[in-house]
């Protein structure tokens, strides 16, 4: 994609003395007047929508929609603008990723506001944070803040379109970060794919370009050709960014009055381009792949280990027709996963685990040029050997669909899913609302007016058009394909050519290191680390489990795939920018014209009709007759405009039925903000047949919840075109099985779900027959989960992170000790397994949340109870944490990826048994040295674009971590600048906070902690938290919201010092080696410097305490 989103806070630079700029200036009544009142959103919005809108456009061009909320609970505001101006204006040739660019230097400073990080020290010291993204088309800023203080970082934003400053010695250090996202991105496998079709694209194109840019396209190839980066930069703000290319959308508490006079300032940015441009008409470009170039097949060697086979069809836009929904029709019928899908016929055979299938909402897939449908199926060994059988298959369900013509009634189902999603809409995070809204807004999107607030999504089931449908199924044809075969089993044969720097054009990719790093999972509770509900997460929690990850490499494949219609002394190309090593082939003989003979195959058919779509929609009774949630402790308040804590607090959950299944129930009635007739059901299981630390349990339990989802897959999916879902996911000590979505079907998904897991599972001879019934969909679950334990800890940073687990706490072992067992299953042993588990279920806690009564909560726990519960005996379970020695404990071990040039260092300092005080401390010692932290070791010295610190809590024990990835440093010199940021850096930071300072954190803080949740999913998920810690604390929010009332900066301190420099329990976690900067050996050598008394840790040790 070409996206660029900045995953952390922007750079803290200390900045020059300014005069004390204006406070920004309420708009004139003449100006008032001059704006226009485009249209009445209201009476277009959902009945569920509580916000009040108003769409108006400036004198300056700019189209604005503000959005008023009732909602006096949301303490932060948020505001986005998108300009209509992206990386396909990038000057053909030469500065490459100048759109991209030019986003980051507008947050560096303006005429009134000219501090490099002016905008973002305001914001962050008002509880805030600022993001941009750079697509094809246009680019987006966007922005959320305390309500306070919202009038004046509008102002700072608008000065970025009316004087930004673009001042020389900044843009070297921005370039850099441009270089550091890009070796970031640089080893995504489908970031390169989609850039392989840029470089292959018709020269003059504007696919033909490098979106993302790096140093050598921004710095090197300018300075050769005598160009000046900044006078390009300039000229291009100069042409593309004025007003009637602006939307703006501005969300708040403040009445739509209030926010008309706050968007004053944009009257002052200029209307149309300073130098007049000839209008860019988009369609004379034509398709990126020219029809003579077509059908297009390419060999891929990726970076991850896969085998994935991907078709591309280049469509015309079909913005003009999203009313009909001929595109959403063919893309949910192409990526249907239930019974007559190609799917479940690959799956059958063994040749493919997965598939996706549409087009993308990014700009590289949907843009005014081209829209690219793609269908991918992730193949298995077998797969891979025979693709273009695959291809058949795919060819054939396509030729079912033109034979079997457009079908009224599947159209009629999705506009009816559409119709109540629309009718009950629930809110959304309000950053992510306005970021939305003014995407749709953009004139490219092709939206009327009065289709803002549906996003396009056809709901008329009148508007049916066949003709449409088939004129886009006529264009998925053999003859116009782009095919692409990414394997990692080609990476012995193009090993050579890698080692020789291949090159399409001759030319090195212009990035000299390739750095990789991908956004975790966000794995809770019991089995890792938890994010605490209030605060926005900075970098995501470890995942679970062990599944493939785009970010595994290619190397060393370790299975026997073997792709038969494959060259070995295939000559290879490196694509210049990524240097993505393909080769350009022909089909196999006969292919094509196989393809297009209208293929057939036995089993395809069009989908079932959908038993799973509501059509009651009615509000439950309101309980009467439970207990009220218990006060919150009032605290003396020592910070001056600290929130007021609500009084009652708000109802929580309440034990409703005890027994083996404890039943915890809360009902969102009539009238609350979340009320909607959906409901969530959440279950957790636990099986005296696990004792949560013999790896062999949480391997087979890994498979197990892989071969179960794979089973319901038919189900799942059907319930999902539904607007519900189904969820299993393995613990330690059982499963966790999640429903959600509107609830007058949900009983029956429920009902279906338990009979197919007792039929099936539960005895030993039901799970062979299952399996023997089709045994090859089980030998591609586990080469899956195989191929996924090697995958992985090949990524630094998830190395790093499984070594600490893994020492600490058994129930989490590393994936080498997973690996024996998942390889060595059989039959026989996983059916043994599963009906050992499932026999020996004598626990469940569940929770029942939304729109559903107290008065079902009995039957609901006797249906479970008789589906799961087998046995009163067992207790539950408790893994152990090791305890850290008090000291220093290094580990470090080789990067498993010989070719990484990344290091990553985790610091973890245990903290302790979880207690609410040191909890609470934690999160604020986090909150304070996130921004320091982030300003002094990546802004500052440059070491890496990942650097982060996150409160950690394992299994109920305590921990702070302080992480670096980096491409440029050592990993001992990046351990030694964390160490003088925590010695003497971040000391010298707090004593120099303010009261001032420390009052508008804990305000801001106590304020997040206090919003409502948006929907009802988020709510369930803060009360599901409290369930699986077995902490229930359901209230939590209010209570630690109340205890900041009295956090002092002195306690602050004390707590810092115990923790992480006088009493320190600290373990050193280093992925060293590969083409890292230094080798294991020189790695323990050098932390051998750093810390004298450390002692070193090796795998199968212990803390000995």
């Amino acid at each position: 994609k070409i996206r660029f989103p900045r995953l952390a806070p922007r750079s803290l630079r200390r900045r020059p003395a300014a005069p004390t700029p204006r406070p920004p200036r309420p708009m004139a009544s003449a100006e008032k007047k001059a704006r226009t009142s485009l249209f009445d959103v209201n009476a277009v919005k959902s009945p569920n929508d509580r916000n009040g809108y108003r769409l108006v456009q400036l004198p300056s061009g700019i189209e604005v929609l503000l959005v008023s909320t009732p909602d006096a609970t949301k303490t932060l505001s948020s505001a986005a603008l998108a300009v209509e101006a992206g990386s396909f204006q990038d000057p053909a040739g030469v500065c490459e990723g100048l759109a991209h660019y030019l986003e980051h230097m507008c947050f560096l400073g303006s005429r009134k506001y000219p501090g490099e990080s002016e905008m973002e020290d305001f914001l962050s010291a008002n509880g805030g944070s600022s993001n941009a993204f750079t697509e094809s088309e246009f680019t987006c800023y966007y922005f959320d803040i305390h309500n306070s203080q919202l009038q004046k970082a509008l102002d700072m934003l608008a000065q970025f379109f009316i004087e930004p400053l673009f001042v020389a010695s900044s843009a070297d250090r921005e370039l850099d970060a441009i270089e550091s996202e890009f070796r970031r991105t640089q080893q995504n496998d489908y970031v390169r794919r989609d850039q392989l079709v840029c470089h292959l694209a018709s020269k003059g194109h504007p696919f033909a370009s490098f979106g993302w840019g790096n140093n050598e396209s921004l710095r090197a190839r300018p300075k050769a050709s005598g160009v000046d980066i900044n006078d390009q930069l300039r000229r291009f703000h100069d042409a593309h960014y004025y007003g009637t290319r602006m939307r703006l959308a501005v969300f708040s508490v403040h009445s739509l009055d209030e926010l008309e006079g706050f968007i004053a300032p944009f009257v002052d940015v200029r209307r149309e381009a300073k130098v007049a441009q000839p209008p860019m008409v988009w369609s004379s470009y034509g398709w990126p792949v020219q029809q003579g170039q077509l059908p297009l097949f390419l060999r891929v060697v990726p970076v991850c280990r896969r085998h994935e086979l991907s078709i591309t069809w280049q469509l015309p836009p079909q913005t003009d027709r999203y009313h009909h929904g001929a595109i959403n029709y063919v893309s949910a019928l192409a990526g249907h996963e239930g019974r007559g899908s190609f799917l479940e016929l690959l799956k059958a055979r063994g040749w493919a685990t997965a598939v996706t299938s549409g087009v993308g909402s990014d700009g590289y897939s949907r843009n005014s040029i081209v829209w690219m449908f793609n269908v991918s199926v992730t193949l298995t060994s077998k797969g891979l050997a025979k693709w273009p059988e695959v291809v058949t298959v795919v060819y054939a369900y396509l030729e079912m669909l033109k034979r079997e013509g457009p079908q009224q009634w599947f159209h009629s189902e999705m506009c009816a899913t559409n119709r109540m999603n629309f009718r009950f809409q629930e809110q959304v995070d309000p950053c992510d609302l306005v970021q939305d809204l003014v995407v749709r807004m953009l004139p490219h999107q092709g939206l009327a007016k009065e289709d803002l607030m549906k996003d396009g999504f056809p709901m008329d089931d009148a508007a049916f058009k066949p003709e449409y449908i088939n004129e886009i199924l006529s264009l998925l044809r053999p003859d116009l394909a782009i095919v692409t075969l990414q394997s990692s089993s080609y990476s012995a044969a193009a090993s050579g050519a890698s080692d020789m720097g291949a090159s399409a054009d001759g030319e090195e990719s212009g990035s000299g290191e390739s750095g990789s790093e991908s956004g975790s999972g966000s794995g809770q509770g019991e089995e890792e680390e938890q994010a605490q509900p209030g605060r926005r997460k900075t970098s995501g929690s470890e995942k679970d489990d062990d599944e493939e990850d785009e970010g595994d490499r290619a190397e060393d494949d370790g299975d026997e795939a073997v792709d038969p219609f494959f060259d070995p002394s295939t000559t290879w190309t490196k694509e210049p920018w990524f240097g993505t090593l393909f080769a350009r082939q022909p089909f196999p003989d006969g292919a094509v014209d196989a393809w297009l003979a209208s293929p057939t195959a036995q089993g395809l058919r069009l989908p079932d009709k959908n038993r799973f779509i509501a059509t009651e929609f009615a509000l439950k009774p309101k309980d009467t007759g439970l207990a009220p949630p218990p006060e919150v402790a009032r605290y003396p308040v020592r910070h001056e405009g600290f929130p007021e804590i609500p009084s009652p607090p708000p109802a929580v959950p309440v034990a409703a039925v005890k027994g083996p299944v404890t039943v915890w129930h809360l009902q969102v009635p009539q009238g609350d903000p979340l009320a909607s007739p959906r409901c969530a059901i959440l279950l957790k299981v636990v099986s005296h047949a696990l004792c949560g630390s013999r790896p062999e349990d949480k391997a087979m339990m890994n498979l197990w919840t892989s071969v179960v989802r794979d089973s319901l897959e038919t189900i799942a999916y059907l319930a999902e075109e539904a607007k519900l879902g189904v969820s299993i996911e393995g613990t330690s000590f059982g499963f966790e099985l999640c429903f959600g979505g509107f609830d007058h079907k949900l009983p029956l998904l429920i009902q279906e779900v338990l009979e197919h897991l007792t039929k099936t599972f539960r005895s030993a001879e039901a799970v062979e027959k299952h399996i023997n019934a089709s045994r090859a969909r089980f030998d591609a679950m586990v080469e899956r989960r195989i191929r996924g334990l090697k995958n992985a800890e090949m990524k630094p940073a998830s190395h790093t992170t499984q070594i600490r687990r893994g020492m600490l706490c058994s129930a989490f072992p590393r994936a080498g000790q997973l690996l024996p067992a998942t390889e060595g299953v059989t039959v026989e042993s996983f059916a043994e397994f599963s009906a050992n588990m499932l026999g020996s279920v004598h626990t469940v806690e569940m929770l029942t949340e939304g729109n559903v009564s107290v008065t079902e909560t009995p039957q609901l726990a006797n249906i479970v109870t008789t589906a799961l519960v087998n046995t009163t005996e067992g207790k539950y379970p408790r893994a152990v944490v090791q305890r850290v020695p008090q000291g220093v404990t290094l580990v470090v071990e080789p990067c498993a990826d010989p070719n990484e040039r990344n290091c990553a260092v985790e610091m973890y300092f245990q903290v302790g048994p979880y207690s609410v005080e040191e909890d609470l401390y934690l999160r604020v010692l986090e909150d304070l040295m996130y921004v320091p932290l982030f300003d002094s070791l990546r802004t500052k010295q440059q070491l890496g674009y990942s650097v982060s610190c996150e409160v950690r809590e394992t299994q109920q024990i305590l921990g702070f971590t302080v992480t670096i990835q980096s491409a440029s440093h050592s990993a001992v010199h990046c351990v030694k600048c964390a160490e003088e940021f925590l010695r003497e850096t971040f000391p010298q930071k707090l004593e120099e906070l303010s009261d001032q300072e420390l009052t508008s954190k804990i305000i801001a803080m106590a304020s997040r902690k206090l919003t409502r949740p948006d929907s009802l999913q988020d709510m369930a998920s803060w009360h599901w938290g409290e369930i699986r810690d077995r902490k229930y604390r359901f209230n939590r929010r209010i209570e630690d919201a109340a205890s900041l009332a009295q956090v002092q900066k002195v306690e602050i301190n004390a707590y810092f010092r115990r923790w992480l420099l006088e009493d320190r329990r600290l373990v050193v976690v280093v992925s060293a080696g590969g083409k890292a900067q230094q080798t294991v050996e020189q790695t323990m050598e050098g932390l051998g410097g750093v810390y004298p008394d450390g002692w070193f840790w090796k795998l199968g040790g212990t803390f000995g305490e």
